[in-house]
């Protein structure tokens, strides 16, 4: 076979071995049926699925009459009663939900890598996990800023020597209250009742005087000013507001925060995710166990209501339903989005696939009091969108990836190294590794007919040294007694 032809036989079993011959890159679904296992033949991992954090601030007003209630329409006039309570209640009301969406490895979507790899590969592997398995890579930054306040504290006695010589009802002003109120309540004019609250008023209109005095600058000669003149504006606020409180009421608001987590499947689009019933006139509806609100139970796996219970001042009725107002997620789908369309006019081929991704999707989230939107938010839902894979090899003896995921599981980057099977290099390799074979080959034909004539020649020699020594045997009349390399 000359150097050609070996060349040549070279190549077509290089060709024909294909496929067996190609770089891979081979990851595979872990099967989720029972009973079906995957070798450990390397590393897991698994594509994140959403997890949307649920935060719905619950308000509870607590509201009550002012002592000299009955006393305000007469002494303030119409424009000012605005805000005034009449009557002493609780109410409770929703503030602005906060939706945050955040990732946990998909029961649905764990993938092995496969490490293993014949004897003529080489291979290099780096991964990036977080704790639970997902496959991503991360970074944190944390900054701390640090924010020093200095207050300067005022004298009582400051802000007292301000209303010094300011009266609160001027000329015949308390005489007029007086007789007005007492008719429109049918009071006597000397009713204790009355009289404190004229009192009260008094003290309202002396304060309100003194705030003017200091905002327009017709202060005294010792009063301060920068920080420490908002210091007692803000006493002086303070003394107002008790005095108004008196007749206007108080209004005290506390506020809880309910949290819930909902894990919706891939399908649950349009879907209602109920979190807890709710009354305006009881606060949160408790279920049966007295400590979950209504709709948010145990067994509900897709909705897990997170705190330890609904504390006291917010429990409402213990009964579900209790026929108040269904406070839910809904998620709601654009068809016109990317994931949506891919998800219907592309598809997974079959065999041996490399790394799994995801294309999550977007969806509207709404929270919902009853049927009235009270939040509209876009989230971006991994398990919403389809789970496409690329493939193993390229069909080259080099195939490398290096990609980096979202937290969604979507790609983020994705660069891609391939060599050629059959290169010019290879061929070039290939002829030399032919003449070498070739060269070998005539070497040892060479070797070897060398070493058969030296082997005759060796003979022949041995043959002439036998005769030479018979007939010296004979001349000398000896018996023939030749060696044993001599043939008898």
């Amino acid at each position: 076979m000359n150097k050609q032809t070996f060349l040549i036989s070279s190549i077509l079993v290089l060709a024909l071995c294909g496929a067996a011959c190609v770089a891979k890159n081979v990851v595979v679904r872990v099967p989720q049926k029972d009973g079906a296992k995957v070798k450990s033949e390397g590393v897991f991992y698994a594509l994140p699925r959403t997890v949307i954090n649920v935060e719905v601030p619950v308000n509870k007003t607590t509201k009550k009459e002012g002592k000299y209630n009955k006393f305000a329409k007469c002494l303030f006039r119409t424009d000012e009663l605005e805000g005034i309570i009449d009557k002493s209640e609780i109410a409770f009301d929703l503030g602005t939900p906060v939706l945050t969406p955040s990732s946990e490895p998909d029961p649905n979507e764990i993938f092995l890598v496969k490490i293993k790899g014949h004897y003529f590969e080489d291979k290099k592997m780096s991964f990036d996990w977080t704790e639970n398995s997902v496959l991503t890579k991360a970074s944190m930054d944390t900054t701390n800023r640090l924010v020093d306040m200095v207050t300067q504290t005022v004298q009582t006695a400051a802000t007292l020597a301000v209303k010094a010589g300011i009266t609160g009802f001027e000329g015949s002003q308390k005489s007029d209250f007086e007789t007005k109120c007492s008719e429109q309540l049918k009071l006597q004019k000397d009713d204790q009742e009355l009289q404190d609250a004229l009192k009260a008023y008094d003290q309202y209109l002396i304060w309100l005087a003194a705030r003017t005095r200091v905002v327009t600058g017709a202060t005294s000669p010792g009063i301060p000013v920068g920080d420490s003149l908002q210091q007692m504006l803000k006493e002086i606020d303070g003394q107002i507001k008790l005095y108004k409180e008196l007749f206007f009421g108080t209004a005290t608001k506390e506020v809880w925060n309910a949290h819930f987590a909902v894990t919706p499947d891939k399908n649950d689009w349009d879907k209602p995710f109920q979190l807890f019933e709710f009354t305006s006139e009881k606060g949160v509806c408790l279920s049966p166990d007295l400590q979950s609100p209504c709709a948010a139970q145990p067994n509900d796996s897709k909705v897990s209501f997170l705190d330890a219970g609904v504390p006291k001042k917010f429990q409402g009725v213990q009964a579900c339903p209790c026929k108040g107002e269904m406070v839910a997620l809904k998620l709601q789908r654009d068809d016109q989005q990317l994931a949506t369309q891919i998800s219907k006019n592309a598809e997974n081929p079959d065999g041996e696939r490399g790394f799994y991704y995801r294309v999550p999707a977007f969806s509207t989230a709404n929270i919902l009091k009853g049927t009235k939107p009270i939040l509209r938010n876009k989230l971006v839902i991994a398990q919403f969108g389809p789970t496409f894979s690329l493939p193993s090899s390229t069909g080259g003896r080099k195939t490398s990836y290096d990609i980096e995921l979202y937290a969604t599981g979507a790609l983020k980057n994705f660069k891609l190294g391939s060599e050629g099977l059959l290169t010019s290099a290879t061929v070039k390799d290939l002829g030399s590794a032919a003449g070498t074979v070739l060269d070998a080959r005539a070497q040892a034909a060479q070797a070897a007919a060398a070493s058969d004539f030296n082997q005759v020649k060796r003979m022949r020699e041995l043959l002439e040294e036998c005769q030479k020594i018979k007939n010296a045997q004979v001349g000398l009349s000896l018996p023939v007694n030749l060696p044993a390399y001599c043939p008898q």
